[in-house]
């Protein structure tokens, strides 16, 4: 017989059970402990080596009914079953003499534990190599095997013998080895190139205008759209569309080579950017970026347009506005809050500092992070993001600081968008009875709902007395309107939810998550998802039943924001989705989250042991982030863990079991914050900032295992930080500075000087033009390669581009000017255009 499962049975009084794990056996049995109140466990046995995957069998005997049973091994949970045995097979890091706890607990509250030690060895695995080569058309690759094999190819051919010959117009084929002796199947992408070489191998170009392509042997040229000339010059169709350009060689072979260009609207939509992932359903998607495309994001077209420094930290998302006039003239506005109590306004396109101002009172410096035992350090100041209304033209910040008499204050300002200046009689100091503002952490984002500005407060780190507070204040006059305590006769119950804002709905709903914390249904709702109403009574919420193990664990449910995904016309029409430390993510009825089960969840879904890495800093709190979502497609980056992609079935309410693609890039403790950009239901794009190298990296949304772009290491990177994608920009918040990255080209077309020198295209000498100015120029060095150009107006440096061209727009008062363009090359010597004198009317 065949069967897999310890099954307890009860005869004459003895208990015992039989194991039977799925192979023949004979007699296979395994006596329980008579003694009430034991667990045996019958597979793998103490002191036994096992793989990294193997079965986990136990037995329970009890005289109270079993709620449930768990398998831990090295303080880590793989396993939980809703039974009086558990029956398993998990996967687990190799090791030495690790704790393997079978524990269960009973329906009077009593756990029972067993404790073994296993030796766990990693498997032996079938491999073939070379994984995910290059090869050229009509060439070959040599494959080989860890064992005997046979082969397999979905195009192109390959021997018997593992040689593989890339097939003519072909992207890519997938390579297959199988062993012999069935113990293993492994899979390879191999990438076909052409040999013929298009420049530019992407480009974006306005509707109408034009894009000179070239080729480095003899070629006829086609494109999908528009129309190409036989010397490759392109003209872009009348309208948006994304047009693929052909080149096959002259020489009658069947080579050819592919390049893409976005065209784009002369004047794309005006998009602003004004809270924590771009909507208060914190989704964090922007599906109206018609600039940034999969095609067009690489090293090649994509990169650092600017650098901006600051006076401090950036914990906060940059936010953005459209065409704002500040002074005498229209800018794309970034807003940039920092650890320093500052607010900049800065120009989007050329990182030029508008108007900064200091939120710090008279005599008064940003808190100490070290004095007040914070995670945010060396000093607090402004930590949580701010939240803009575009209708009055205000961004509002709030701001921790100190004075020498050791009193901290917590004051929320109300901002002129364009000039910096203090509106509403503001600021005001957050002040509430049972309130110490040195106790206590702005870190999740400001939400603006229902006329308010909805503040959230953590404690510092876990230093008691804290408790989770949610302040309310009149957007139009700052007065405070009503405050929520989450555990008022408790402690703890914090909201910081890893910097996410309060998620609000259409219907002025507020959802949020708190940390581990005193609960009672009634009053105090630590370890808890809260929805709220306006007035911040709860209405409803969902509390793990297991929350006291939970919360006495650290194991927040709150370590990350609520998202809300748009209304469904399934059997769920409304639905959140939460993660928290444990490797379980949430799924949610927002019209009933579920409350607390006697000994259940009683939710949508819960998806456990797919997030986050077995090793690494804290590596057992498995989820700091706040998923993203995108064409019915969910979005995580765990704890030292990869971006993971899982389908949503609208109609259904469910999620995908197990990630459809992820990445395998790391990001370390404590992972990172995934957003998206599109246009519409295409061009997806999911962003993500690595902060532990600063670098910035960019997916297919439709497959994240593609990875589009990753970046040099932009600066010092802060943990939880998000990056803010819109209108062709990606800008990105660091230690002490933002750096602003789009396209290279813009589309334009500049060549290079045939001498050493630069050549600027656009504007010429005498002319006279609108602002923003287009500046387009292109160097060639000397010696070594370009390190960078330099824009100066007015004899003032505008900013510096990290590439060997510039094709930006920047903002230019009425008037004379005279602009020149500078490049610098990597030995450090440099060489100017000579100075251009233009008229902006």
């Amino acid at each position: 017989m065949r069967l897999s499962r310890c099954f307890q049975v009860l005869s004459l009084g003895l208990a015992f059970t039989l194991c039977l794990t799925g192979k023949s056996i004979a007699q296979a049995t395994c006596t329980l402990n008579k003694t009430d109140h034991t667990i045996t466990i019958c597979t793998p046995a103490d002191g036994a080596t096992v793989n990294t995957t193997f079965h986990v069998n136990a037995g329970i005997t009890s005289s109270v009914p079993i709620q449930y049973v768990e398998v831990y091994v090295h303080y880590v949970r793989y396993a939980i079953q809703h039974q009086n045995f558990l029956d398993a097979n998990i996967t687990v890091p190799s090791g030495a003499g690790q704790n393997l706890t079978v524990q269960a607990l009973d329906q009077n509250g009593t756990w029972i534990y067993k404790i073994i030690h296993v030796n766990v060895t990693a498997s032996s695995t079938y491999t073939i190599s070379p994984q995910n080569p290059t090869v050229s058309e009509g060439t070959t690759k040599q494959f080989t095997a860890s064992k005997a094999s046979t082969w397999s190819a979905t195009c192109g051919t390959i021997s018997s013998g593992g040689l593989f010959t890339a097939p003519l117009s072909q992207p890519a084929c997938k390579v297959t080895g199988k062993a012999t002796d069935g113990s293993g199947t492994a899979s390879t992408t191999v990438n076909i190139t052409s040999p013929i070489t298009i420049t530019p191998a992407g480009a974006t170009t306005t509707v109408g205008k034009t894009q000179q392509f070239s080729a480095n042997m003899s070629v006829s040229w086609a494109a999908s759209c528009g129309s190409i000339s036989t010397s490759g010059l392109f003209t872009a169709p009348a309208s948006p569309a994304t047009c693929t350009i052909t080149a096959t060689a002259a020489s009658g072979t069947a080579y050819t080579a592919k390049a893409t260009d976005t065209v784009v609207s002369s004047t794309p939509s005006a998009v602003n950017y004004t809270t924590w992932k771009f909507d208060n359903a914190r989704d964090g998607l922007n599906s109206k970026e018609t600039l940034l495309t999969p095609s067009n994001v690489n090293s090649t077209n994509f990169g650092q347009i600017w650098s901006t420094g600051l006076d401090g930290r950036v914990w906060a998302q940059p936010l953005y506005m459209n065409g704002l006039t500040v002074g005498s003239a229209k800018h794309n506005v970034v807003f940039v809050a920092t650890a320093y109590d500052s607010v900049y306004a800065i120009d989007g396109d050329s990182g030029t500092v508008l108007w900064k101002k200091s939120l710090l009172g008279s005599g008064e410096s940003p808190a100490d992070g070290t004095k007040l035992h914070s995670s945010v350090q060396p000093i607090i100041g402004i930590t949580g993001t701010p939240v803009i209304d575009p209708a009055s033209g205000t961004i509002y910040a709030v701001a921790q600081s100190g004075n020498s008499s050791g009193q901290y204050f917590h004051r929320l300002h109300a901002l002129s968008l364009t000039t910096g200046a203090e509106k509403f009689g503001g600021p005001v100091t957050i002040n509430t009875s049972g309130w110490d503002s040195s106790q206590h952490l702005q870190r999740p984002g400001l939400t603006l709902a229902n006329g308010n500005v909805y503040v959230a407060f953590s404690g510092n780190e876990d230093i008691d007395p804290y408790h989770g507070w949610v302040f309310a204040y009149n957007a139009a006059t700052l007065a405070q309107t009503v405050v929520w305590n989450d555990t008022p006769n408790g402690s703890e119950g914090g909201i910081w939810m890893a910097g996410s804002g309060i998620s609000a709905d259409s219907s002025g709903n507020l959802f949020l998550t708190t940390g581990n914390g005193s609960w009672n249904g009634a009053s105090q709702f630590g370890q808890s998802a809260v929805k709220l109403n306006s007035t911040l009574s709860v209405t409803d919420y969902f509390t793990p039943f297991d929350y006291v193990k939970q919360s006495a664990g650290d194991k927040d449910l709150g370590s990350g924001g609520v998202l809300l995904l748009p209304n469904l016309s399934g059997t769920y029409p409304h639905v959140a989705v939460v993660c928290s430390k444990l490797d379980t993510i949430y799924v949610l009825n927002r019209d009933n989250l579920g409350k607390m089960g006697g000994s259940a969840d009683h939710v949508i879904q819960q998806v456990n042991g797919q997030l986050g890495a077995n090793s690494g800093t804290q590596y057992t709190d498995r989820c700091f982030t706040t998923a993203a979502f995108w064409n019915n497609n969910l979005y995580f980056i765990g704890n030292n863990d990869g971006v993971k992609q899982f389908t949503f079935n609208p109609s259904t309410g469910l999620m995908s079991t197990t990630p459809i693609h992820k990445d395998t890039f790391g990001y370390k403790f404590p992972g990172g914050q995934a957003v998206v950009s599109s246009n519409g239901n295409t061009n997806g794009i999911v962003w993500a900032i690595d902060w532990t190298t600063g670098t910035l990296r960019a997916y297919n949304a439709t497959d994240v295992s593609k990875v589009l772009y990753v970046s040099s290491g932009l600066g010092t990177g802060i943990k939880f930080t998000v990056p803010t994608v819109v209108n062709g920009h990606v800008y990105v918040g660091l230690g002490n500075k933002v750096v602003g990255m789009g396209l290279k080209s813009g589309g334009s077309s500049c060549s290079a000087p045939a001498s050493p020198g630069v050549h600027v295209c656009t504007p010429v000498e005498g002319g006279t033009y609108s602002s923003p100015l287009a500046v387009s120029a292109t160097g060639k060095p000397a010696s070594g390669t370009i390190a960078r150009m330099e824009l100066w107006i007015d004899g003032k440096k505008i900013n510096d581009y990290f590439s060997s061209s510039i094709n930006t727009s920047v903002s230019v008062a009425s008037g004379s000017h005279y602009v020149e363009v500078v490049e610098v090359d990597s030995t450090s010597a440099y060489l100017k255009s000579g100075v251009i004198n233009i008229t902006i009317n």
